[in-house]
């Protein structure tokens, strides 16, 4: 079961890497690195019909926080909301094309934790609903 989970972060890791380097994207990355693992599982649960995530922060066209959801958002067509935010004065602006993709995990299990059950709240499913989605 591992050896296809791992064909499977591959792929999509390089449907990842493909679609930063061709995509015409509106908003800047503020940090030069994504984690795989993090998007692979935003973008899966948008896959399987949830629409309702924390927003997106961006201040002049660029994001200060959201980096994972926005690119999961993109690569699944799902819309999310942009909130404006400030950056500071010496904010960091990077190239979609030229972003790190990081095999690693960022969150720990406690944040998955909270991250499924705040995107479980928000689209009115329970925890073990969004487990369900993450194990298929």
């Amino acid at each position: 079961m591992n050896h296809f989970k791992n064909l499977i972060m591959e792929e999509f890791k390089n449907q990842l890497e493909y679609f930063l380097k061709t995509e015409k994207l509106v908003y800047a990355p503020s940090q030069n690195k994504l984690s795989i693992p993090l998007v692979f599982r935003i973008f899966t649960k948008m896959m399987c019909g949830l629409r309702n995530f924390d927003a997106i922060r961006v201040a002049d066209d660029v994001i200060i926080d959201g980096h994972h959801r926005y690119i999961a958002s993109k690569l699944s067509k799902t819309e999310i909301q942009i909130f404006p935010s400030t950056k500071n004065h010496n904010q960091l602006v990077f190239k979609w094309e030229e972003i790190i993709l990081n095999p690693n995990e960022y969150d720990s299990d406690i944040e998955i934790n909270y991250h499924n059950f705040n995107d479980a709240t928000k689209n009115g499913i329970s925890l073990e609903e969004i487990e369900k989605i993450l194990k298929k």
